[in-house]
């Protein structure tokens, strides 16, 4: 009888490491907590009785029973180093559901959405408050694109912006920012993710901060809000970009790139190819037009367009499989295949 309540015990505490192992590795708190505290109070009981038994035994410790706790000792050894193994290789990056919490806890702050209004504070006031709790590199660069749907009221519902800098020391920190009014009043924040920096010019954050100073979007907004029945809007930057028609596009004029000189000149060219930092305004699920900030555009003109087009083919052609160039008026001849040039 003795030996089965060690068994039993051994059991009950192989049982417990198991659930706590597999937890580590595949998450599922809700599942596992329960087995977790009743493994847990058997062990407690099991314990309890043997501290009871050890002061009722008034027997003399025999070399057999030596043994026999020796090997209990044993045993208790092997399986608690096999499963904490278990439970660090969960740790691990990549590894298990442990490793992906820890990340959690290391990388992801919750940051309080003070200034909620785009309206009033504009995206500014999302960075501020970023600031505040990150002491943010003085420019900024987007990893791919920065998101913001507010209201009719200009009160902010969902934000995503990935985005990254250098701090003081040269050292590139990233930060996406997600956001959801209806989950929570915190940003969650995750930091020191991977993001690819390449500190792309036409990527820089501040050209957005920039047009939207200067942009009457909260004026569109309460037009569109008295014939639309949809209450969300939405603010999309993705950086510096290119048009080829100039429907949607509204100029602003000011200085975008930071140089100093406003530009000034009030008009959109439609001939060729219209280049520049762009803010645009729509209404998701709703097919129609945005509304298109730009500030400072370049323009290329259709003749160089044409020539660039041109030389995007020769391009091409140098890599089939065979081609001749004429010397006399520099005409390029290549084959499509083998039988056709």
């Amino acid at each position: 009888m003795n030996n089965s309540k060690k068994i039993a015990r051994l059991l009950c505490y192989i049982y417990f490491l198991y659930q706590l192992w597999h937890l580590c590795q595949y998450g599922g708190i809700r599942s596992h907590l329960p087995k977790l505290m009743i493994s847990l109070a058997g062990c407690g009981m099991f314990f309890i009785l043997w501290v009871i038994s050890r002061k009722n035994k008034q027997e003399e410790a025999s070399e057999n029973r030596k043994n026999i706790v020796l090997i209990e000792i044993l045993l208790f050894f092997i399986v608690t180093a096999y499963f904490a193994g278990q439970i660090i290789y969960s740790a691990i990056p990549y590894n298990g559901a442990l490793a992906w919490k820890i990340d959690d806890w290391m990388r992801k702050r919750d940051v309080k959405l003070e200034h909620n209004n785009i309206f009033k504070d504009g995206a500014a006031g999302i960075l501020m408050d970023l600031d505040r709790a990150f002491g943010l590199p003085d420019e900024l660069y987007l990893a791919n694109q920065c998101q913001i749907t507010f209201d009719q009221d200009g009160i902010i519902r969902t934000i995503y912006i990935f985005m990254y800098g250098r701090d003081e020391s040269e050292t590139t920190h990233t930060y996406l920012v997600d956001y959801d009014a209806k989950k929570s009043r915190n940003m969650r924040v995750s930091v020191d993710g991977e993001a690819n920096p390449d500190y792309d010019e036409n990527m820089r954050l501040s050209p957005m901060l920039r047009i939207l100073e200067r942009a009457d979007y909260e004026k569109k907004v309460k037009e569109w809000s008295k014939n639309s029945e949809s209450d969300l809007y939405e603010i999309l930057y993705l950086g510096r970009r290119s048009f080829e028609t100039k429907e949607g596009l509204v100029y602003l004029p000011g200085d975008v790139d930071g140089d100093g000189v406003d530009s000034e000149n009030g008009y959109l060219n439609i001939d060729g190819r219209i280049v520049g930092f762009e803010v645009s305004l729509h209404i998701p699920g709703k097919e129609l037009t945005p509304v298109r900030y730009i500030m400072e555009p370049e323009y290329i003109s259709q003749d160089e367009l044409i020539k660039e087009r041109e030389q995007e083919s020769t391009e091409e052609a140098k890599d089939t499989a065979g081609w001749t160039m004429d010397e006399a008026d520099g005409t390029m001849y290549f084959f499509l295949n083998d039988d056709r040039g």
